[in-house]
């Protein structure tokens, strides 16, 4: 989730919101069109889970025992955001 919003994990809660609102302009449907919806529900869930402490908290525990298990990647530099600029304009 926090690859969606190109956050790293010690990201703020203000620095979450920002991020939100910054990709909902790229990527709202009404912006950006009916293709973006799929892009658009993604980043409301990463901002959904980001800015609650409890899930949080439990998706920074199941992200880090998932990387620790050797199945998961944290290099961010994966995530590849040049399709959200492109809705972007």
């Amino acid at each position: 989730l926090y690859e969606v919003l190109a956050l790293e994990p010690s990201a703020t809660d203000g620095e979450v919101k920002t991020a939100y609102r910054i990709l909902q302009k790229a990527v709202h449907p009404d912006l950006a069109g009916e293709y973006a919806s799929a892009a658009a529900a993604l980043v409301n869930e990463a901002a959904s889970v980001l800015t609650s402490p409890a899930d949080r908290a439990r998706f920074d525990r199941d992200r880090s025992e998932w990387l620790a298990s050797g199945r998961g990647s944290s290099d961010q530099s994966l995530m590849d955001p040049s399709p959200l600029s492109a809705w972007s304009g």
